[in-house]
């Protein structure tokens, strides 16, 4: 199977005649379809997780003047979001080994592994300093019961040793209304960032994202764009945006999870944009944190009020306060509370259908105020490259111990153990 992605295709083209000389750019140390992993070392440094392609939904509900009445409200306009094809599942792969490229594989309905290109996969995005590389792929034929794993290749060669991630599982669709514990602004007085969100029961562990929520707090087509591109199902924010975040791991366990960590800064207010996502046993996303943004405009004699997801949850500090001009709170509801209201209006269900997969406006620069915040969380050791490599090691000892069954990372006879 070849790559929708034509970016890729042209890297393939590349990786081929480079390595034609070396017997190709995907050399087999087994023969295929003879195992359930490729052969390789599942020492835990690389993460492979996957979900199906899902519709993002927002929508503009209709007043027309009498907020008295909210009976008489109706669905203006209704879209639904993807990132390429309603029927695909997409996976990330993070990577802390010395591996340059990915090889991908679908595991087949017969259990064993079959590569997915014929090529080997660059990574999407390189996080220097953290030492870490994003790979990430989407199966347009997933057929009824898609499975993958990848292997870890340096400069075309796979060894023994190479790093074999965990096997994932995609079975059904993803829900969306993981908790978001603090308020969308902090109390006077108060800069600590507190990220806390509720348990998911078949979560496994969570994959979390900080960054800046400046480009997604306010109106405008600009702004619009940002927010239902960031409300797209991915552990990671598209495009360069996750090179300017923080990200971390964490174990599943009972009641509130996050953390907490003082900020620093010499200009207030800061706004942070929170991404959680949580996966199960598998590796599939089951639930994540989606909070909608509420804007308001008119058309007409219209009083409207557009809903736009933004998959995440914003969270402003701003401990001192213009007690005569203070900053107003993000305007933003729960993912329930959003859909209570689609529900509530009369109108069409259906919408348009946008693809985003071709759009990625990229992330406006960061303030000055912003960077001497960040700057300030980099020294935190729960952001550190050493707390990220653990997480994903302990991630993969999460779904080791959840699953315990044949082909399970650890189980297979492909692939070696320490």
């Amino acid at each position: 199977m070849r790559s929708p992605v034509l970016a890729l295709v042209r890297t393939s083209f590349v990786c081929i005649a480079a390595l034609a000389a070396l017997a190709g750019c995907s050399k087999k140390t087994t023969a295929p379809n003879s195992q359930a992993l490729p052969e390789g070392d599942q020492n835990g440094q690389v993460l492979m997780v996957g979900w199906p392609e899902q519709a993002s939904i927002w929508f503009t509900a209709a007043d027309p003047a009498t907020p008295e009445t909210p009976s008489d409200d109706f669905v203006f306009e209704l879209g639904t979001d993807y990132w390429q094809d309603p029927a695909g599942v997409r996976t990330a792969s993070l990577d802390m080994s010395q591996s340059n490229q990915l090889q991908a594989f679908r595991i087949g309905s017969d259990g064993n592994a079959t590569e997915l290109f014929d090529f080997l996969l660059p990574p999407s995005l390189r996080f220097i300093g953290r030492n870490m590389d994003l790979y990430e792929f989407e199966d347009l034929s997933p057929g009824t019961t898609p499975s993958y794993t990848g292997r870890g290749v340096y400069n075309g060669v796979v060894t023994p040793t190479s790093p074999v991630s965990n096997v994932i599982k995609v079975t059904g669709p993803i829900t969306d209304n993981l908790d978001f514990t603090p308020a969308p602004k902090g109390a006077a007085n108060d800069s600590v960032l507190d990220v806390q969100f509720s348990e998911d029961p078949r979560a496994s562990f969570y994959i979390l994202e900080i960054n800046i929520a400046n480009d997604i707090l306010g109106n405008g087509s600009s702004f619009s764009t940002e927010r239902r591109l960031r409300a797209i199902p991915s552990p990671l924010q598209p495009g360069t945006r996750p090179l300017q975040s923080f990200i971390l791991l964490m174990p599943a366990g009972s009641g509130p999870t996050g953390f907490s960590t003082p900020i620093s800064s010499g200009l207030w207010p800061l706004a942070f944009y929170v991404r959680v996502s949580a996966f199960d046993a598998d590796g599939q996303m089951v639930n994540r944190v989606n909070d909608y943004f509420v804007s308001t405009s008119r058309d007409g004699n219209l009083n409207l009020r557009t809903f736009e997801p933004i998959g995440g949850a914003i969270e402003m500090l701003d401990p001192y306060p213009n007690a005569a001009d203070p900053v107003e709170v993000p305007p933003t509801i729960t993912r329930d509370e959003a859909f209570a209201i689609l529900a509530s209006v009369s109108g069409p269900q259906q919408g348009r259908v946008t693809h985003f997969s071709s759009q990625q406006p990229l992330q406006g620069p960061v303030s000055p105020a912003l960077r001497q915040a960040y700057d300030r969380l980099s020294r935190e050791e729960i952001f550190s490259a050493d707390r990220l490599r653990a997480g994903i090691a302990t991630a993969r000892k999460q779904m080791e111990n959840r699953v315990g069954a044949p082909g399970s990372p650890g189980r297979s006879s492909g692939a070696r153990t320490r």
